[in-house]
């Protein structure tokens, strides 16, 4: 995604509390966010003064405009793109749970071998005299 500078961090900030208010950034999400960049860059060409209020006033929260997105796209896209969240989230659980059993294995395994090892080796040699008292020869 190309993106624009903007000269009033103002601007920048309203934007990324923007960008940053979609759950999931797909094609057309990614083109609305440009439009927006293009037209944001506009605005402030003519109000370089503006603060984040002045853009709440002018174009609305960041919610009412993800909400104004999501009406006027297609309900079949909605729900592909939950089904897509909802499996991204699945396999995130499942590498995890993976990565997680496979840590504990090696570290269980390495933790036994150090255990065998330690006591393999001889750390003191006791060693028992023992007197059967006199001998005595016939």
């Amino acid at each position: 995604m190309k993106t624009l500078k903007f000269q009033n961090k103002e601007t920048k900030k309203y934007y990324k509390k923007i960008r940053s208010r979609f759950p999931l950034l797909g094609k057309q999400e990614k083109a609305f966010l440009i439009y927006l960049q293009e037209m944001l860059q506009e605005f402030e060409t003519h109000h370089p003064d503006y603060k984040c209020d002045d853009y709440y006033e002018q174009f609305g929260i960041p919610e009412t405009i993800i909400a104004a997105y999501y009406e006027h796209i297609e309900s079949e896209f909605i729900i592909n793109h939950m089904k897509v969240r909802k499996i991204i989230k699945r396999i995130g659980i499942f590498l995890i749970t993976i990565f997680l059993l496979t840590a504990t294995f090696i570290i269980y395994t390495y933790y036994r071998a150090l255990q065998e090892i330690q006591e393999s080796q001889i750390t003191y040699e006791e060693t028992i005299i023992e007197d059967y008292g006199e001998v005595v020869e016939d």
